[in-house]
């Protein structure tokens, strides 16, 4: 790529160029956009070409010279749908997008279509004048403008800022270890959050490391733990001594209603089995 072509493609942002009439495209180069969009100027939104030298537009239109409040006088909802290129007029909107300083006016009062951009060929495009050295360019604020009132995200932009580093799941677990609360009042100690690795040191369990407890046995003769408490506790089983020592962690007033609500719990994964077992056997009879 020349330093003349690079120094084009570094500028080709807010560039109005020509769309012109279908029977001057290359079949191989046609975008196929409705006939309406042939022969009018358009405005480049990509800072350069994709790999396949394809960049994104927005199309444009004079509205035959006669401007939009004319030429939409009854139609005012599709008023909504252009933006003014100074010194065109609008009727009802406060924003108007700008030349740069140095490009020359534009042959007619212009307005840019918002409803949507097209991705085509740059090489089907043409200079808007005679000549690449007076090509009118979008000033930078009205580019920016253009694009956050579009939602224009530029696809082609290698160069555009990635998002932040994802955390190493390693990282992340640390992490959620080195804040895990000690006191019994569910705050983390001051210190802990100073020096995260005071979190692992060996009085305190990490998610490898856990500390023996103590084992009795119950009247049943399976062991269990000493004491259990309600962190300690997880999700009972539909019947058995899990759920008669789940239930005795709880008020007596709720015992009886959590062992039926277990009990229907319980019986959810065979119906569903059921289900799919039957819903094979149709599809293969």
């Amino acid at each position: 790529m020349t330093n003349a072509n690079a120094e084009f493609f570094q500028s080709l942002r807010g560039t109005i160029m020509w769309l012109p009439r279908r029977d001057q495209i290359s079949h191989h180069l046609d975008p196929n956009l409705e006939l309406g969009a042939y022969n009018h100027p358009v405005v480049v939104m990509s800072k350069r070409p994709s790999m396949d030298g394809d960049v994104d537009i927005f199309l444009m239109t004079s509205f035959g010279g006669v401007g939009i409040a004319e030429r939409h006088n009854r139609r005012w909802l599709l008023w909504h749908s252009f933006i003014p290129i100074s010194p065109a007029s609008h009727p009802d909107k406060a924003t108007c997008l700008r030349l740069t300083k140095t490009s020359p006016m534009l042959k007619k009062e212009s307005y840019i279509n918002i409803r949507m951009w097209y991705t085509v060929s740059l090489a089907a495009l043409r200079p808007y004048g005679p000549g690449d050295s007076s090509k009118p360019v979008l000033d930078e604020a009205s580019v920016e403008e253009l694009a956050e009132l579009t939602l224009f995200v530029d696809l082609f932009d290698v160069n555009k800022p990635q998002s932040e580093p994802v955390a190493e799941p390693e990282a992340e677990l640390e992490a959620d270890i080195a804040i895990c609360p000690t006191p019994s009042d569910g705050s983390e100690s001051p210190e802990t959050l100073a020096n995260p690795e005071l979190a692992f040191s060996p009085s305190r369990p990490t998610l490898t490391e856990s500390p023996p407890s103590p084992e009795v046995s119950d009247t049943s003769g399976s062991p269990r733990p000493e004491t259990e408490t309600e962190a300690e506790a997880v999700m009972p089983e539909s019947s058995g001594p899990a759920l008669d020592r789940f239930a005795a962690l709880l008020p007596e007033e709720l015992r009886e209603e959590v062992r039926e609500k277990v009990s229907q719990l319980a019986e959810w994964p065979s119906r569903i089995c059921a289900a799919v077992w039957d819903f094979c056997r149709r599809a293969t009879t």
